[in-house]
């Protein structure tokens, strides 16, 4: 399903958020993974540059108007949120030099949220949020999110 324009900016995050969890995930299960400092200084980089921000702006625009306008998807912004909250604690935990132990399931819970909000949320919101208040939402996380086309600043 092609994704509605007014959410590109928090789609267009995900892929790259994606493959680097992805690459990371395979890169320290490897037969010869790459030092663990490096693994972690890039995900901490592209948290601060990209996944931080976006985060940020799915909790102060896109959840505050599905949950003011869809009171039905309340469960799924609640898990929104509280996947947020574990990713930035996860996070915490990893930048703090915490090992191996905790960035294999940081990687795996990423994956699991982007695909929730991919597969599941995004299509709810495309469904049910008021045509006005999705215009509303789309400008701002434009506004918000500008050049985030791969999830990095194109400027």
């Amino acid at each position: 399903m092609k994704r509605d324009r007014r959410l590109h900016p928090l789609s267009w995050g995900h892929h790259p958020a994606l493959s680097l969890a992805h690459r990371l995930r395979k890169a320290l299960l490897g037969t010869d993974p790459p030092p663990l400092e490096r693994i972690s200084a890039e995900f901490c980089a592209f948290w601060q540059e990209a996944l931080s921000p976006h985060l940020r702006a799915e909790e102060e625009i896109l959840l505050p108007a599905v949950s003011r306008h869809c009171p039905h998807l309340s469960l799924e912004c609640g898990t929104i949120l509280e996947e947020h909250r574990r990713l930035v604690t996860s996070t915490e935990r990893v930048s703090a030099g915490g090992g191996k132990g905790p960035f294999l399931p940081l990687l795996d819970l990423l994956i699991q949220h982007i695909r929730f909000e991919e597969r599941v949320f995004f299509p709810l919101v495309e469904a049910g949020l008021p045509p006005a208040h999705f215009d509303a939402v789309g400008e701002a996380l434009a506004e918000r999110l500008p050049g985030r086309r791969c999830g990095w600043k194109t400027s």
